[in-house]
């Protein structure tokens, strides 16, 4: 989720027992942030409205919500962002190899579904309905390929839905959710599978958006 550094971090605290401004903290990337060092509260006992700014550009953040209210009661909430600038060169997840290696350096927004809004689509400069090769471009021990799990590369046993995110510049100039253009991400990987990618890069650093989870 790319965001300006400009963006304050926003929340409202809503409890029927009342929460003190003293009692909500904000750990942003390991610091401590409360009403003593920058966090602004406002609003009254049962509706605190609390903001943080003081973003860096170009940076990973975690942050944790805390709020404690006069029951003890404790809620917590975790945020995963980054102010990298939208012009920055991105990997998407769902852009690995195919063909045996095969890669492309600028890939193309194209709609999900052909003209007749039936078939998958193709393009020779995108992603979209790209083969990838077992072993070689990816490994993957889906054997089931479920259509609503496989939309972007539908003939790879990789799992591949639309993704949840915040919609990207670049998705909306590409004409966006009116013209078929989605975001997609992986799913379901699990231990031992991987996914390869190759690109034509000068100097750089590497930053990796990703997330997991548990039932």
């Amino acid at each position: 989720m790319m965001l300006p550094a400009s963006t304050k971090i926003a929340f409202v605290v809503n409890d029927d027992n009342g929460v003190e401004p003293s009692d909500i903290t904000v750990m942003l990337n390991g610091t401590t942030h409360t009403v003593a060092n920058g966090l602004m509260v406002a609003g009254s006992a049962m509706a605190r409205e609390v903001s943080l700014g003081g973003l860096k550009a170009g940076e990973n953040y975690h942050a944790v919500i805390t709020a404690v209210d006069a029951d003890g009661g404790t809620d917590s909430r975790d945020l995963y962002f980054d102010t990298f600038d939208t012009n920055s060169f991105v990997v998407e997840v769902e852009d690995y190899n195919y063909e045996w290696g095969e890669f492309i350096d600028t890939p193309v927004l194209i709609p999900e579904l052909d003209e007749d809004g039936i078939d998958a689509n193709w393009g020779e400069d995108s992603y979209n309905s790209q083969e990838g090769y077992i072993g070689i471009d990816f490994f993957d021990t889906d054997e089931a390929l479920v259509p609503a799990a496989h939309r972007y590369r539908p003939y790879d046993a990789v799992a591949t839905v639309p993704a949840l995110d915040l919609v990207r510049q670049k998705f909306n100039d590409a004409g966006g959710a009116q013209k078929g253009i989605s975001d997609f991400g992986v799913v379901d990987i699990e231990e031992g599978e991987w996914l390869n990618y190759t690109r034509n890069l000068s100097k750089w650093r590497i930053s990796s958006l990703s997330a997991s989870g548990t039932v």
